[in-house]
């Protein structure tokens, strides 16, 4: 869409508006842009801005909408390919309202959140000919320029059973990087995730999904430990 566009925001902006308020008890409504990358309006008035201070804007007027009809659903911002570049000219106005959803698709899973080096910049921002970075270090850059004009709650939509795991045959490996990563997120300023993950992520064993939710239930979760307990349990050895 041409987010640049009034009228097209009033649409988006009513549609969301009305959805929050149809009695579907929305405590949580994301408002995401279209699933894809390097695709958006190249017209003058878009051109101004990034898509993000685009998007800050609609999110904006939404709150104050929102308000308007005193309606207490939160939203959540998407943190997402061409979004991870944060807004330069505009900020989310009221705090209370936003969640943010952070999902760095790229990012690598061959090591942990708490495994980072010195961060490293954003790549510079170029309207629809953008470079998506695989490491930790830039990833959570643009985590953090966001959280500079956006200072809400926010958690991690992350990707580790997404197509990871299809290059760890055991599952040991990225369990034991879901198990760091969990324990990293106060560090990085999140409150949780949403595992973005395949339905059939249990083959040969469910030992990822065991070791994610007994660490977020426990910061102190030691892999090793999980580890054991989940073979000694699936695979008992017969004496």
């Amino acid at each position: 869409i041409c987010m640049s566009n009034p009228a097209a925001r009033r649409r988006i902006v009513e549609a969301a508006r009305d959805y929050a308020t149809l009695g579907f008890n929305v405590d949580y409504l994301h408002v995401a842009l279209a699933d894809g990358r390097n695709k958006h309006c190249e017209c003058e008035n878009c051109r101004g801005l990034r898509p993000s201070d685009h998007y800050v804007t609609l999110l904006n007027r939404l709150d104050e909408r929102l308000t308007e009809i005193g309606s207490s659903t939160r939203l959540v911002m998407l943190l997402y390919v061409d979004l991870l570049w944060a807004p330069v000219q505009n900020k989310i106005k009221n705090t209370d309202r936003f969640v943010l959803m952070f999902a760095p698709i790229t990012r690598t899973f061959e090591k942990s959140y708490s495994q980072h080096g010195p961060l490293q910049p954003a790549p510079e921002f170029e309207l629809n000919h953008l470079q998506f970075p695989h490491d930790i270090e830039t990833n959570l850059s643009f985590l953090k320029d966001w959280q500079k004009m956006a200072a809400c709650d926010s958690f991690v939509y992350d990707y580790p059973l997404g197509r990871a795991h299809y290059g760890d045959p055991s599952y040991v490996g990225i369990s034991r990087i879901i198990c760091e990563d969990l324990k990293f997120h106060r560090e990085m300023g999140v409150n949780g995730i949403d595992s973005c993950q395949e339905l059939r992520a249990c083959s040969p064993n469910m030992l990822p999904n065991y070791v994610m939710g007994y660490t977020l239930f426990n910061e102190d979760a030691d892999a090793e430990a999980l580890i054991q307990e989940y073979f000694e349990a699936a695979y008992p050895v017969d004496t």
